[in-house]
């Protein structure tokens, strides 16, 4: 279906012209779900946090009683640590969520993981009994008009394992214990230049060595995303409960 000019127009100006999103923010609901759930005496803990942009940008240390952000990479844990100087109940720890992990077993209230690779299983263990786990990544046949333009990159594009469809989602979820309350998918679009300034940006922002977080992902970028090239995007927010 068409996109009505008006719109695109509308939200080129509003973003500076890089990229044409719907009328809402996808982080706005991953992050809703994560604030909505939080109850006195919760723990929380963040897969794959990164630069702990979940935890510091909602402010969560306000919300839970003990916050942990886990992630592969040292620098990042020490990066976080400095920013969380002070903070009692906020801390960091160097672990990779896609394996069993140093931790002990029903500990989480809520766990999130925002586009991080994790197991459904070691996510079971650590949260407690109906706690609960938010996670947003992208589906299966996302990014599909790069797929036919760009054929060869096919198989880096919607070949990982991390990207399913929703079905097989749920189904994994379920497989190790917790229950799918809800799913919101949401679709947006960016918008290129040309072929070339395509495919630039998605190989640095699919292929590129594991991203450092030192500056943002977009930087340097943002004059290719600017044409009549029109990507869709589908990411889904997923909370599960477990039984």
């Amino acid at each position: 279906m068409a996109v009505d000019q008006r719109i695109i127009e509308m939200w080129r100006k509003r973003l500076g012209g890089v990229r044409f999103d719907p009328p809402i923010d996808y982080k706005l609901i991953f992050y809703d779900a994560i604030k909505g759930l939080a109850k006195p005496g919760y723990s929380f803990l963040d897969m794959g946090t990164g630069t702990g942009r979940v935890i510091f940008d909602n402010n969560l240390r306000d919300v839970y009683d003990t916050v942990i952000g886990v992630d592969i990479r040292p620098e990042m844990v020490t990066l976080c640590k400095e920013k969380a100087k002070g903070m009692r109940n906020v801390d960091f720890v160097v672990g990779d969520a896609t394996k069993k992990m140093r931790m002990n077993p029903n500990t989480f209230d809520v766990i999130s993981s925002m586009f991080g690779p994790h197991d459904p299983a070691e996510v079971s263990r650590l949260l407690s009994p109906g706690g609960y786990f938010v996670y947003i990544d992208s589906i299966r046949g996302d990014h599909k008009e790069i797929i036919k333009q760009f054929p060869e990159l096919s198989k880096g594009i919607d070949g990982s394992p991390r990207l399913t469809t929703i079905k097989e989602r749920n189904s994994k979820l379920k497989s190790v214990g917790m229950e799918v309350i809800s799913t919101n998918v949401l679709s947006y679009k960016w918008i290129f230049k040309n072929d070339e300034a395509l495919r630039q940006f998605y190989e640095k922002i699919l292929f590129a060595p594991v991203f450092d977080g030192k500056e943002d992902r977009l930087q340097g970028l943002e004059h290719l995303i600017d044409g009549s090239i029109m990507i869709t995007r589908r990411l889904c927010t997923t909370v599960a409960k477990k039984l």
